[in-house]
């Protein structure tokens, strides 16, 4: 175990650490001579935030009369996703809640009128066959809007805009044999309420066979009534009426506030948590609070990188349960060499034999808090899952920095600083006790090593250690080829003495 080397991985880590950091907070723009704009914004900048951290509305729907069917929950959840992303809401969610409840979130919108007044007051439709350009009683229907699949605004030339229909199979073979029998008669569209035609929304004379499936309804549209005859018309196709349960809006400034007070209540967890591990274990303290650093950006990176999260308040809870866990994991560890030195073992046999005791309540804590995380991620909803998937990546980041990054940070520090002074790592011998009886580190013996069988001159087969065989060959070489000396580096032997306890040869 080399001094040197040690003493490189230790600046290596704090290295990558320190870009860690600098790769989480900072904001990058460049400009490159071409031309090009380049934006790196930092891991904290990149996660995607939930309506409580970013603003916006969200709004919980329940299904009306009797208790739906699992197909007709999902129509409705799949057509209130079309109608959102239609609008160009990228960034929105429409998720199942219980069994005949379903919850829409809409980041940066905050007026709830722009989304939600189509699903509350639907377009119902129905397609008649006319005689004449005006409807009345007598006109055929063709069809209802049960047969709609899409509806979406479009421009339509010269007819200004326009509400383009797509239909099912039913539908389509219906309107192309009804277009091409009548033939200069007139398909009227018109609004129902309450099962009566409430008005007319186009009228237009057949001229050709439609055929595909589609058409369009024009007439006196802007492009945004368009889009919300458009979005009528799809909330009228659920196969269940939905009532508006409650509507929560959360204001840009509210959710900066909450962003701010996140940040600084994880900050402060941070450095109060750093400062005890480092005035209680001392040199053991800073390795924890190494770990501590590395846990942080990991998280960070994860939390930005990974697309099914979405950070929320109790997120940010979470963050601070899986960081208490990492903490927890350096205690003790820390806890195990303490109680080693305590009762007889040197500073190395108590570091080797307390990483070791401490693997299994380690694993068995971070387990459990895993387990714990995917049951909140599979049956819980809302907030409650946002928590056990932010909870399930800290726990296994606070695993990772647990049993790697805490165990070598340590070995390579009392690697650079010694094992000679037991109070740098804050560890006390039990009263009374004897020096002299201290337990030195001794090492697992060797497995004994691979030899070469040779034929010599006389026909004999006989075995050879190989290094052995190196060795000899090296010693007969010339002396201008023999190794310089002191190029073999300091080793942590030679600065602090046998590493299992015995006198140095």
């Amino acid at each position: 175990m080399k001094r040197k080397s040690s003493l490189v991985k230790f600046i290596l880590v704090l290295a990558l650490v320190a870009i860690g950091i600098f790769a989480s907070f900072a904001c990058i723009t460049y400009k490159s001579p071409g031309g090009n704009v380049w934006n790196f914004n930092g891991f904290l900048r990149g996660m995607s935030l939930d309506i409580d951290l970013g603003g916006g509305i969200t709004a919980v729907y329940e299904a009306r009369g009797e208790k739906p069917d699992d197909s007709d929950m999902n129509g409705a959840v799949s057509r209130l996703r079309n109608m959102l992303s239609v609008q160009e809401y990228d960034d929105a969610t429409a998720v199942r809640e219980g069994s005949h409840r379903i919850r829409v979130r809409v980041p940066g919108v905050y007026d709830p009128d722009e989304i939600f007044t189509a699903v509350d007051d639907p377009a119902k439709l129905e397609f008649y066959l006319s005689e004449d350009s005006v409807y009345s009683e007598n006109d055929s229907l063709i069809f209802t809007d049960d047969v709609i699949t899409d509806a979406s605004a479009g421009y339509a030339g010269t007819n200004g805009y326009a509400v383009n229909l797509t239909f099912d199979e039913v539908g389509a073979t219906t309107l192309e044999n009804v277009t091409k029998n009548n033939i200069d008669s007139f398909m009227i569209i018109c609004e129902v309420e309450d099962g009566e035609v409430s008005s007319t929304l186009s009228v237009a004379q057949i001229g050709e066979t439609l055929t595909g499936g589609q058409m369009s309804i024009t007439g006196s549209f802007t492009a945004e009534t368009a889009q919300e005859m458009a979005d009528r018309i799809m909330s009228g196709t659920f196969d269940i009426s939905l009532a508006l349960v409650s509507c929560e809006v959360v204001s840009a400034e509210s959710a900066a506030e909450a962003r701010t007070a996140g940040l600084i209540a994880c900050l402060t967890v941070l450095v109060l948590a750093v400062i005890f591990m480092c005035a209680f274990y001392r040199m053991m303290g800073m390795v924890a609070g190494i770990s501590a650093l590395v846990y942080s950006v990991l998280t960070l990176f994860l939390l930005a990188v990974f697309p099914p999260v979405q950070l929320t308040v109790s997120g940010i809870a979470g963050i601070i349960l899986a960081f208490v866990l990492t903490m927890l994991g350096s205690a003790i560890t820390f806890g195990k060499i303490g109680s080693e030195y305590r009762n007889g073992k040197s500073v190395l046999a108590a570091y080797f034999t307390g990483v070791k005791k401490a693997l299994p309540p380690i694993v068995d804590i971070n387990v459990a808090a895993a387990l714990v995380a995917i049951l909140l991620l599979i049956f819980g909803t809302g907030s409650v899952s946002a928590f056990g998937l932010v909870f399930l990546i800290g726990a296994l980041v606070s695993m990772f920095t647990s049993l790697l990054v805490t165990r070598f940070m340590l070995k390579w520090t009392i690697a650079i600083w010694g094992a000679n002074d037991p109070r740098k790592y804050a560890l006390k011998r039990r009263p009374g006790f004897n020096e002299a009886d201290e337990e030195e580190y001794v090492p697992a013996p060797k497995r004994e090593k691979r030899k070469d069988r040779v034929v010599t001159e006389s026909g004999i087969a006989v075995e050879i250690d190989p290094e052995e065989a190196a060795a000899s060959e090296e010693a007969q070489s010339p002396a201008g080829n023999a190794p310089e000396a002191g190029k073999s580096g300091e080793n942590f032997d030679d600065i602090f003495g046998s590493f299992d306890g015995g006198e140095k040869k």
